[in-house]
C-alpha cells in the first residue's frame, strides 16, 4: 500500500528562527522569500498514471493492444490513438471527464497544495500527461486549479465531436543535448519557469551559461521524476 504523505511534510515554512545578540529573544523570526514549487503530475501529485489508468477504466479490452503500440511509437502518439479508440467506443467527453475525477488522489496532497498557496508559494505543474486530463482532475476539487500559476504539459484539445486530441508540448525541436523525449524536455521548461519567475541559478548549476537576476536565493522544490532533465536539473 502506498504511504500517504502528510501536508506538513511538503509545506515549507515562510519564516525561520533568528538569533539575536546580547542574550535577546532567540525565537524571533525573519521572513523568507516564497518557494518555487514544481509538481510532476502522475505518481507525484496524484497517486496514479492518468494515461494508463483512464484506458484501463474505459477500454480495458484494448489495453494490451495499446501497450504494444506504445513500444513502437512515441507514448504521446499512442495516447492520441488511445483517445481515438475511446471516442470510437462511444464514450463521451462528459464521461471521460467524470471518470478522470475518480482517479486516486490523496486528500493530504490537495491539502498540502492549498497550504502552500496560502503561504504565498508559487506552484507549477510540469507533466508528461496532457492539459485536458490535468484540468479535468484539478477542476473536480473547488479552488484547487487556482492554486497553480501555470500547467506545462502536452496539449489536449476536444474537437466538436467530443474526441480528445493530444499533441506534443514542443511543436519543434527543443534543442536539449540530453536524450530527452521529443515531446517535452522538462529541463527546457524549467528554464522557462525560472525566467518567468525572475530567478538566477546557483553557481555550478547545469546550463550555467544562462543567468537570471533579481530573484534572490529563493528555494526551488521539485516533486517528481522528470525523465532526463527534470529531477537531475
Amino acid at each position: 500500500m502506498e504511504k500517504e504523505i502528510k501536508p506538513e511534510q511538503l509545506v515549507g515554512t515562510d519564516t525561520e528562527p533568528r538569533q539575536t545578540g546580547g542574550g535577546g529573544d532567540k525565537t524571533k523570526k525573519t521572513t523568507k522569500s516564497p518557494f518555487l514549487v514544481i509538481f510532476d503530475f502522475d505518481w507525484s501529485l496524484i497517486n496514479e498514471n492518468s494515461d494508463i489508468w483512464i484506458l484501463r477504466q474505459l477500454i480495458p479490452e484494448q489495453e494490451n493492444d495499446l501497450r504494444k503500440i506504445m513500444k513502437t511509437v512515441h507514448f504521446t502518439d499512442a495516447m492520441h490513438e488511445g483517445m481515438r479508440r475511446v471516442h470510437e467506443a462511444g464514450i463521451s467527453k462528459e464521461r471521460l471527464i467524470e471518470t478522470l475525477r475518480k482517479i486516486p488522489f490523496f486528500a493530504s496532497m490537495r491539502e498540502a497544495v492549498f497550504a502552500m498557496k496560502e503561504k504565498g508559494h508559487r506552484i507549477y505543474i510540469l507533466s508528461d500527461a496532457n492539459t485536458e486530463f490535468i484540468d479535468a482532475i484539478l477542476s473536480g476539487y473547488p479552488g484547487l486549479k487556482d492554486c497553480f500559476v501555470k500547467v506545462y504539459s502536452n496539449i489536449g484539445h476536444f474537437d466538436d465531436n467530443g474526441r480528445l486530441h493530444i499533441k506534443y508540448y514542443h511543436q519543434s525541436s527543443h534543442g536539449c543535448s540530453s536524450p530527452c523525449p521529443k515531446n517535452l524536455c522538462k529541463g527546457v521548461v524549467l528554464d522557462e519557469i525560472l525566467e518567468k519567475e525572475g530567478m538566477r541559478r546557483r553557481s555550478g548549476a547545469r546550463r550555467e551559461e544562462k543567468s537570471y537576476g533579481g530573484g534572490g536565493e529563493r528555494r526551488v522544490v521539485y516533486i517528481g521524476d522528470g525523465g532526463q532533465c527534470g529531477a537531475s536539473y
